[in-house]
């Protein structure tokens, strides 16, 4: 697995979209993804199977900082990539790259359904 740091338009929002669908039922559509991504502070950090000829992305994590806080967004694994134990290597990457962006705390974003 490589862990790769990506933007909207180096991966491409219906892609992003297209791997959100995968890990949720509610998917969020290619443009609520530009407009996220374009925000001051935002970061993406994908997990591509090296495995995978194609090397389309397995796990996601979406994350932005804004003066010493950072919030995870949103984190995805693909079905097909569950129970690995990658994800703690991607979630490692969000830390690291919210302390690189001044953040001295990092915070899930929690909806309240997920509580």
């Amino acid at each position: 697995m490589t862990i790769e740091d990506v933007s909207y338009n180096a991966l491409g929002c219906a892609l992003w979209s297209r791997l959100h669908g995968q890990c949720f039922q509610t998917r969020w559509k290619a443009l609520a993804f530009a407009k996220l991504l374009a925000r001051q502070g935002a970061f993406a950090r994908v997990m591509r199977d090296n495995a995978d000829p194609a090397r389309y992305p397995a796990e996601f994590v979406l994350g932005r900082v804004a003066g010493e806080e950072g919030e995870i967004i949103s984190v995805g694994v693909a079905p097909n990539s569950q129970g690995r134990g990658f994800s703690a290597k991607l979630m490692c990457a969000a830390e690291a790259q919210s302390r690189k962006m001044s953040a001295r705390k990092l915070f899930p974003k929690v909806a309240e359904m997920n509580e």
